[in-house]
């Protein structure tokens, strides 16, 4: 008898993340997997219970590669901030699956907990240090940049519209001075009162 063929959870999820990545998250079943991975469907199942967990663990996986993305572009940067929105877009320009799959999804039946971006620390604290913002304040200064930003790359994660490198940095720097705008007259009618 041949010996049993054992992939490790790493290497499963890794050919399930690879599948997600150029075909999107629909076409990742066992299947799939067994083909990129060169075996029989059976030896998946050993580190997976189910195919649902399985997905749970490319979210992660895809979350972490998300993440490391708009690092990579922030850091070094003296304009990080903008930096992390140009990084976002190009991220549904060159991963549109994986855009996709962490940022254009029904969550209604999904836990609040599952998924959260662990570059939004250093997003707000950027914030706050360079426009003088109490945290709050800059958690809406974000919330109002990134219902813009995330409308941007949908467009750019389905092909529905085609931004040049100038349009982006264009259309960011305009939406950031008119949200700062914004909370400098917020922050003048404040002292008003």
């Amino acid at each position: 008898m041949p010996p049993k063929v054992k992939f490790s959870k790493e290497a499963v999820t890794k050919a399930a993340l690879q599948i997600a990545r150029k075909d999107g998250m629909d076409a990742v079943n066992a299947r799939a997997i067994a083909a990129v991975l060169g075996c029989s469907t059976q030896p998946l199942f050993r580190e997976f219970q189910s195919m649902e967990q399985l997905k749970g663990e490319v979210r992660t996986l895809a979350m972490g590669v998300y993440e490391q993305y708009i690092l990579r572009h922030m850091v070094g940067t003296d304009k990080p901030y903008k930096a992390s929105g140009m990084a976002y877009l190009h991220f549904a320009k060159e991963e549109p699956r994986l855009f996709q799959l962490l940022f254009m999804y029904e969550r209604e039946k999904e836990p609040e907990t599952t998924q959260e971006d662990h570059t939004l620390g250093y997003i707000l604290e950027t914030l706050q240090k360079s426009l003088g913002l109490t945290e709050e304040q800059a958690r809406r200064f974000h919330l109002y940049s990134w219902i813009y930003v995330h409308g941007m790359a949908s467009m750019i994660a389905t092909n529905y519209i085609v931004f040049s490198e100038e349009d982006m940095d264009g259309l960011l720097t305009n939406a950031y001075l008119a949200t700062k705008l914004l909370f400098e007259r917020e922050k003048e009618s404040l002292k008003q009162d």
